[in-house]
């Protein structure tokens, strides 16, 4: 079986694509926060992903998504020994996973692919490795869409101009930007003034105040990659740094 390592900067919707790859295929969903399945007890976290693949083959069909997967799946060489364990039962039951008889596939996320250890990345494991950047244009003027549905906003606030000057922002932060803006007019009618609608003014100066989380982790990335050498593997993420 093949697993899909869904990697690129937070907040960008690897979570959500995971949860609606298993809508649309009708499989169940069996989400795994990896900081979870880290246990203080010795032993129980392999037992724990162990479980969690008995679970999934027990489905008729069956999506398995490890969340942050780098905060379990470090490479071998820098983690502890418990670590180690969790990692071998984690190829282990990768290694046994044959799709073409279990119906199963296996996603996981990560903000930091080069920190995993590159037994993951072997074929027949996690080789698929799937990019997810930043929202484009497209998709940045659908989050406002989506974000400024149930919102009421006045007539000026034009979501193209919005989605143009939130280039290398996240979804997430684009969320935050719409709060951030609503609050506006919120704490002013709080403080007794008039309640209004949410204007362009309130989006730019929200903007104003949010740096896009992405930048940092663009250049964090790169000196990373540089450093573990994989260049080969993670061109995507630099070919963004160069432009």
């Amino acid at each position: 079986g093949e697993g899909i390592l869904l990697y690129g900067p937070p907040g960008c919707g690897k979570t959500m694509m995971a949860k609606a790859a298993a809508k649309e295929c009708g499989a169940d969903f069996i989400s795994v926060k990896t900081s979870s399945i880290v246990s203080k007890w010795v032993g129980a976290s392999e037992k724990n992903i162990k479980q969690v693949f008995d679970t999934a083959r027990d489905s008729e069909r069956a999506i398995i998504f490890f969340d942050e997967i780098d905060s379990i799946a470090v490479r071998r060489s820098e983690s502890e020994e418990y670590a180690k364990r969790v990692v071998n039962e984690l190829l282990a039951q990768m290694d046994g996973v044959d799709t073409s008889h279990d119906n199963l596939l296996v996603l996981a996320a990560t903000n930091e692919p080069w920190a995993i250890d590159p037994a993951l990345r072997r074929p027949g494991r996690f080789s698929k490795l799937v990019f997810i950047p930043e929202p484009d244009l497209e998709a940045r003027i659908a989050i406002f869409g989506i974000q400024l549905k149930k919102r009421p906003i006045a007539d000026d606030v034009n979501v193209k101009e919005l989605a143009r000057i939130t280039g290398s922002y996240s979804g997430a932060d684009i969320a935050a930007i719409c709060k951030e803006a609503a609050d506006i007019p919120l704490g002013e009618a709080l403080r007794g003034g008039e309640v209004r609608k949410i204007k362009m003014q309130d989006f730019l100066q929200a903007i104003k105040q949010r740096k896009p989380s992405i930048l940092s982790w663009y250049i964090s990335a790169k000196d990373q990659i540089m450093h573990t050498g994989e260049t080969a593997a993670f061109e995507d993420i630099l070919d963004k740094v160069e432009d």
